[in-house]
């Protein structure tokens, strides 16, 4: 399976390394860079995102961005160490509005963030708020408590600048606001330079301040698996349940990746709907939230299982170039063979042999009933395009939060890490645009916002409610 079958977020591939822009986080690493080496790195950058991005005005238009990267080079007139190379850069990148392209961290950045002692917190970004979701000082006492400020910085200031880095596609928020409060406390070490102690000010039921000492990444992660197994997303592709005597079926897919299972995904999916049809359920919850992305052919297969007649699934998959001409400071090689591609009469190179390109033909057994989609903020990538054909075909009932990636399609397949030599930053430039096939009018740069809204509350996480399930039940059961 090459890469440009298989696509996931690189911030959920390289999540270590989407951590940047630190305002005053300072490497004992290496010497600050001079002006003329940030500026030729910049322009390297610039000029790749150019030269090979898939959609790199998808969201964008040129003059816009083009006057952020010129503000960005206005800003490189003295030396700086790459960290604070970074926060130029990072913000810039992320004005491109893909979710698929992203700032990495030098190998040796991402080590000394290891070494570091972090805030040791989990949090939750609830409508512009900041909620304390996991405290792993103590006796955890502080969870459901709201903060205020971290070490005199207005917890709104961290905010907006961290969803201003934050890569995301489109105009959507829900995604960007999940990727912050699941990496806060290494972007905060990054984009601050915070270790060691924290002084936070919390509100609700009082307003008061409390200090916390830090922790290793290494140590927060075995603290998370230990004391909260319930939050460690599942590596498992499906699970399938049967509810009210079968009459609901509830099918999770926890990811569109079958590498953790004894069975090919496309063998799972069969035996899922097999029991899906031998129970007579009259309604299926897809469940589709937290669901980052992988193989294409996976969300198109599940699909090809809610559906009678064939359909088109990719209207069109396009390259801006055959061969790249920075492809000496290129980290390993994700070239797509010259034999995939077709000079189109645009300029742009199509690509061929994609297997959900062209008519695709529906799977068997059917299911012909009523399906509800669980969504949110995370369901993105190949996730996100078969929430847009079941949108587009008015086959399911949304439930949840708006999803996380764009409706007409994105920018993913192939990409390539460009590695800036100066600095030693990474970029993820994907190669490809995808379009889906799809007949409907739809805002460009957003997702799809379910008919019924529900945003838990930190209550609800807090007591392991699961409010949005509780409401597909419901709909399903008044029918």
């Amino acid at each position: 399976m090459t890469a440009l079958h298989r696509r996931t977020s690189r911030l959920l591939l390289l999540a270590a390394g989407v951590l940047l822009m630190g305002a005053g986080a300072a490497s004992a690493l290496a010497a600050p860079l001079s002006a003329a080496q940030l500026q030729s790195d910049l322009q390297l950058a610039r000029g790749a995102l150019e030269e090979a991005h898939g959609g790199v005005y998808r969201y964008t238009p040129k003059a816009d961005l083009d006057r952020v990267f010129d503000a960005a080079a206005r800003k490189l007139d003295r030396p700086m160490e790459a960290i604070a190379f970074a926060r130029i850069l990072a913000p810039a990148v992320a004005a491109l509005r893909c979710g698929h392209t992203a700032v990495l961290l030098s190998p040796a950045l991402k080590a000394e963030m290891e070494q570091a002692l972090l805030l040791p917190l989990d949090v939750k970004l609830l409508r512009g708020r900041l909620y304390i979701l996991r405290d792993f000082d103590g006796a955890g006492k502080l969870a459901g408590r709201e903060i205020v400020s971290i070490n005199g910085v207005a917890i709104g200031s961290v905010i907006e600048r961290l969803l201003a880095a934050a890569p995301g596609d489109g105009l959507i928020t829900t995604g960007r606001a999940q990727r912050v409060a699941r990496k806060f406390k290494e972007e905060l070490f990054i984009q601050f330079g915070m270790q060691g102690k924290f002084t936070l000010g919390l509100r609700a039921p009082k307003r008061e301040s409390v200090t916390l000492a830090g922790q290793t990444l290494a140590a927060l992660r075995q603290a998370s698996v230990n004391r909260y197994p319930q939050d460690q997303h599942s590596h498992k592709f499906t699970e399938l349940s049967l509810l009210d005597g079968g009459k609901i079926a509830r099918l999770q897919v926890f990811n569109f990746t079958d590498e953790e299972e004894d069975d090919e995904g496309g063998a799972m999916l069969k035996k899922a709907f097999e029991k899906i049809e031998a129970s007579g359920a009259q309604t299926l919850l897809l469940d589709l939230r937290d669901n980052g992305g992988g193989e294409d052919r996976l969300g198109k297969l599940v699909f090809s299982y809610l559906v009678e007649a064939p359909f088109p699934y990719y209207e069109a998959l396009t390259v801006q170039r055959e061969r790249l001409s920075f492809a000496a400071h290129v980290e390993g090689s994700a070239v797509i063979p010259a034999a995939m591609l077709t000079a189109r009469p645009d300029g742009l190179f199509a690509v061929k042999g994609h297997p959900n390109l062209g008519m695709q033909k529906p799977s068997l057994p059917t299911f012909r009933g009523k399906v509800i989609a669980l969504i949110n903020g995370r369901s993105f990538s190949t996730t996100a395009e078969l929430i847009t054909q079941l949108h587009d075909k008015q086959r399911a009932t949304f439930v949840g939060e708006e999803s996380g990636g764009a409706y007409h399609g994105n920018n993913s397949g192939n990409d390539v890490t460009l590695v800036l030599p100066n600095s030693d930053l990474r970029i993820a430039i994907p190669l490809v645009t995808y379009k889906l096939a799809v007949s409907g009018q739809h805002a460009n740069g957003r997702g799809v916002v379910p008919e019924v809204e529900v945003l838990p509350s930190m209550q609800d996480y807090l007591a392991g409610r699961d409010v949005v399930l509780e409401k597909a039940l419901g709909i399903a059961r008044a029918q």
